[in-house]
């Protein structure tokens, strides 16, 4: 495949993708697949957003979304590196640890991220 027609297919099937995702979104909600109480319409949810995105509402939000973020990586990391000093240091706390983390490194880390999402 010449290199002309490869960019296009980088930027076309990746549209077309969000494309079919968001008509198959209104089709499903709209016809009453899935009920609008418990899934709101597409152009529901795109004009929620266009209205707080126009507004100030949506800035509390974003901060208190931010601040979850911060508060949330301060404690990994002070986590992270109390454990990872005591794995280092503590000969004990190292072959202790070993085995889960051999079990860890084993399971790709795609398949643990739908579970920290819930």
């Amino acid at each position: 495949m010449s290199t002309p027609a490869r960019g296009w297919i980088n930027w076309i099937l990746p549209s077309l993708t969000v494309l079919v995702v968001l008509l198959f979104w209104q089709l499903v909600t709209a016809t009453g697949v899935v009920s609008t109480l418990q899934f709101p319409t597409m152009t529901d949810s795109v004009a929620a957003l266009w209205a707080d995105l126009t507004s100030a509402k949506i800035w509390p939000a974003i901060g208190a979304t931010m601040l979850g973020w911060l508060i949330g990586m301060v404690i990994t990391i002070v986590l992270g590196l109390v454990v990872g000093t005591a794995l280092a240091f503590n000969e004990f706390a190292r072959r202790s640890a070993a085995p889960v983390i051999e079990l860890f490194k084993a399971i790709p880390a795609i398949a643990v991220l739908p579970s920290s999402s819930s």
